[in-house]
């Protein structure tokens, strides 16, 4: 041995029988004891004379005893530390170890090496409670169990085990109990390794145990992984998260003979090879557990469960993952499940049961399927015996896969059947369209429905259905067929071919007989048959409401409108002008011009409408002579809108959607000055493109469209531009503007929409006056008025006219602007303007123009 390795050791040993600290000090207000590679097969390593704060580092050391940051005999011990790296440890491990008193806040953190004794954050070994203690684990072997807080007789609460790697060959405990004290608020967390016994959040033998979590990230537990555990009392808000790894069992809270209650556990990736169970209870009740689902797989999940008592309230909600036997809201062997839930809205279960019992009854239960796959069976309530499967709810929903699936109401697995299984029993297809094999005792049916696209429930089982005494409930709120409906035509509400008993059936209707499409009413009729029950359109009426799906063509319209403003108003200036200084115009130039509005159309209703606008394009003067210029563009332009339309016979409609366009064109621009007639110009311009416009209604039951069409359109113009002072002066103008848009057509909520062709014809004339503050700076103002003569967009739904939206009106408008030149002598020219309308388009809008020369 090296000689300064030998007399470091020497010190290490001394420091540990003397009490002083590696430094030389006396020990009395807290120890640093360093222990680094030697072996002590002859005895304990702890500091001596100090029961707070001391610090225990041993590194590549054999010890035959234990290892402790501080030991107490009647003393309590806080805020110490073990940290051990590669070394091995024959006996205990503690942070702090007290015989009398508590152990609070003290830490033990290991990476590598072999331990077989037990390992503990925080112990006391008679009536002080171990809380706030902690143990880290990176990696190593442990061949006994794992405590983070641990006490014989009171309280281990608040306590932390992390394990990021390594081997536990028992189990692991966040805090734990012998006694009568509490064990709250405990906490463990496992990232990766093993843990061959299982691991307990929290464990109490004769206390309360509640709000312990476990959260499981990666790493395999061999047995359970428990939340909290109790033997004799109440456990409760306990949780486990799990997002990775394996284990047995997972519990959020497990009672010997006392109450599980508000446990729960969420299970979004790895793989349980048993089950899973929010609360668990041998002699006690179940009471308000929770289980969700998000992923991974497992064979069971019960939200509560109890040997000997009822089990109530509890809930499983599943959105993922694979459940490969049954899923239970509550499960009792020898009592009752009432007032238990299932919801399912993704992943994939063989079986689905609200309440589930052995000895009892099953009622009250609600099961919901709006998503996801249940290959097997839904029951509201099963029992096992002649147990009453009652008042149970089972409601499937329109993204349900229940096709391989019988749904009962109540069942019972006894030969020759259990009690009663029917009454009360309520089956919901709310929005459901597709197949299962049979339903099964149901007291009462509701179908809520606004599909007109096939049969609604198909019933494939090869087995009569049994409708006897059945109330149907009938609430077909709205249309939204695929395809055109006609007066005659049908569809099965209930379906199937192999018969239905219907002695006694019941129909009735919650809402009216006449059901609202997008463009018309339907009468409807309902018809019981020996294959179902029949629904019929007997009668068809307009809809006023079919108005409002107009509302997005002059929507469009008007963007459209306001795309050809930039053309005329802005584009062909910045095409034409070499300078703002009066250069002369030649060669070719690149140009932009850009605009944004917010703006409310009175249409009959009205339209808001948020758009904007943007063209590039290229112009060219042919020679310096000529007054002559012309240009290319491209353009787009996309915005947002909302429409809102009241009617007098009917509920108001709310719609939006989307508008945009892209397309190109040509401008040109004469002087007729060299003419004899100073100041006067005549320009014009010609666009063409796509326009698309989407629409959504939620007051029409989500009705909506996508419409797509070319748009082509044309403007013509004089312009009079006069010097009235020597820095004043005025630009007039007076242009006609004619857009078309081409019509389509659509298919909504069962009705044939025909979007005629739109046509605006605009006529605008107005005035700009300019003022020359600075070379570079002409500030304007400028007034207008335009008169819409047409833009009605008319439209037919069934070959019927309906009441048309329209543009048509005058709108006057003001301006205040600024023309600048921001870098001197740069070819680079900016106009900034607002504008404000009245009348038939009411708002503001702000354009920005810029213009680059060559």
């Amino acid at each position: 041995m090296k000689p300064t390795r030998f007399l470091k050791h020497i010190l290490s040993l001394l420091a540990v029988l003397s009490g002083l600290s590696f430094s030389g000090q006396f020990a009395c207000a807290g120890i640093d004891l360093v222990y680094p590679g030697a072996d002590l097969d002859y005895g304990d390593l702890f500091p001596r004379g100090s029961y707070t704060d001391n610090t225990v580092t041993v590194t590549q050391a054999y010890i035959s005893g234990v290892v402790q940051g501080a030991w107490g005999g009647d003393e309590s011990v806080s805020n110490n530390l073990v940290s051990l790296t590669d070394s091995n440890v024959d006996g205990y491990v503690h942070g702090g170890f007290s015989s009398k008193g508590s152990a609070i806040n003290n830490t033990v953190t290991i990476t590598g090496g072999s331990f077989v004794a037990r390992i503990y954050g925080g112990a006391s070994a008679a009536s002080g409670v171990a809380n706030s203690n902690r143990v880290t684990i990176n990696s190593g072997f442990f061949e006994s169990n794992l405590y983070g807080g641990w006490s014989a007789k009171s309280d281990a609460d608040n306590n932390t085990v992390i394990i990021m790697d390594g081997t536990v060959d028992q189990s692991l405990y966040g805090g734990k109990s012998e006694g009568s004290g509490t064990a709250k608020g405990n906490r463990v967390e496992l990232g990766g390794g093993s843990v061959k016994d299982g691991i307990i959040g929290g464990f109490s033998s004769e206390g309360l145990v509640s709000g312990n979590t476990v959260t499981i990230t990666g790493g395999s537990v061999k047995n359970d992984i428990i939340g909290g555990v109790s033997s004799e009392r109440l456990v409760s808000g306990n949780a486990v998260m799990m997002t990775g790894g394996s284990a047995k069992k997972v519990y959020g809270g497990q009672s010997m003979e006392g109450d599980v209650s508000g446990n729960s556990v969420v299970f979004s990736g790895g793989n349980i090879e048993s089950g899973i169970y929010g609360g668990s209870a041998s002699a006690g009740k179940a009471m308000n557990n929770t289980v969700s689902v998000l992923g991974g797989s497992t064979n069971f999940v019960t939200g509560g469960l109890s040997m000997e008592q009822n089990v109530t309230g509890n809930l499983v909600e599943i959105s993922g993952g694979t459940v490969l036997r049954s899923v239970s809201g509550g499960e009792s062997v020898d009592g009752d499940t009432c007032d238990n839930s299932v919801v399912m809205s993704g992943g994939s279960a063989a079986e689905v049961r609200g309440g589930h019992t052995s000895v009892g009854n099953a009622n009250n239960n609600q099961v919901s399927i709006g998503g996801g796959v249940v290959s097997s069976a839904v029951y509201g309530g099963l029992v096992e015996d002649s147990g009453n499967a009652k008042n149970n709810t089972v409601t499937i929903g329109n993204e349900a896969n229940i096709q391989s699936a019988t749904v009962y109401g109540g069942w019972s697995t006894m030969s020759g059947g259990g009690g009663d299984l029917r009454t009360g029993n309520t089956l919901i297809l709310d929005h459901y369209r597709g197949s299962t094999k049979n339903i099964v005792n149901f007291e009462r049916i509701v179908i809520n429905s606004s599909s007109w696209a096939g049969d609604l429930l198909t019933l494939t089982g090869g087995q009569a259905t049994d409708l006897s005494n059945t109330t149907v409930s009938i609430n077909f709120d709205r249309m939204d067929g695929g395809s055109v409906i006609n007066i005659g035509d049908s569809r099965f509400l209930i379906k199937n071919d192999s018969g239905v008993t219907s002695n006694g059936l019941t129909l009735e209707q919650t809402e009216q007989k006449r059901v609202k499409g997008a463009g018309s009413y339907y009468d409807l009729s309902y018809i019981i048959t020996n294959n179902g029950i029949e629904a019929v359109i007997t009668d068809k009426y307009g809809n006023s409401q079919g108005k409002a799906l107009s509302e997005g063509r002059t929507a469009g319209m008007a963007h459209l409108n306001m795309g050809g403003d930039l053309i005329a108003e802005q584009a062909v200036g910045n095409a034409v002008e070499a300078g703002m200084q009066g250069r002369k115009a030649s060669g070719f130039e690149t140009f932009m011009a850009m605009s944004g509005t917010s703006s409310e159309y009175d249409t009959g209703s009205h339209v808001n409408l948020y758009g904007y606008s943007a063209l590039v394009g290229v112009s060219h003067t042919p020679a310096a002579c000529l007054p002559f210029t012309w240009g290319l563009f491209a353009e787009t332009g996309w915005g947002h809108y909302s429409a809102f339309n009241t009617f007098d016979d009917a509920d108001s409609v709310r719609g939006s959607g989307d508008s945009s366009y892209y397309g190109g064109g040509m401008l040109l621009r004469y002087d007729l000055s060299g003419n004899g007639v100073k100041g006067l110009a005549i320009d014009a311009s010609f666009r063409a493109g796509r326009a698309d416009t989407d629409y959504r209604s939620g007051d029409l039951g989500g009705a909506g469209y996508d419409n797509s069409s070319p748009y082509y359109g044309i403007h013509a113009g004089v312009t009079y531009a006069r010097q009235l002072a020597e820095k004043f002066s005025l630009a007039a103008y007076s242009r006609f503007y004619w857009t078309h848009q081409d019509g389509d057509s659509a298919v909504i909520n069962g009705d044939y929409f025909r979007f005629q062709s739109m046509n605006s014809q605009r006529i605008k004339t107005g005035a700009r006056f300019l003022y020359d503050l600075k070379p570079s700076i002409r500030p304007y103002a400028g007034l207008s008025y335009e008169w819409e003569c047409g833009a009605n967009a008319k439209a037919t739904v069934s070959g019927d006219n309906i009441a048309a939206p329209t543009l048509r009106g005058g709108t006057g408008m003001g301006e205040l602007g600024v023309l600048f030149q921001p870098v001197n002598g740069k070819p680079v020219f900016i106009d900034l303007g607002v504008q404000s309308y009245v009348g038939k388009r009411q708002g503001i809008s702000g354009a920005l123009q810029v213009k680059v020369q060559f």
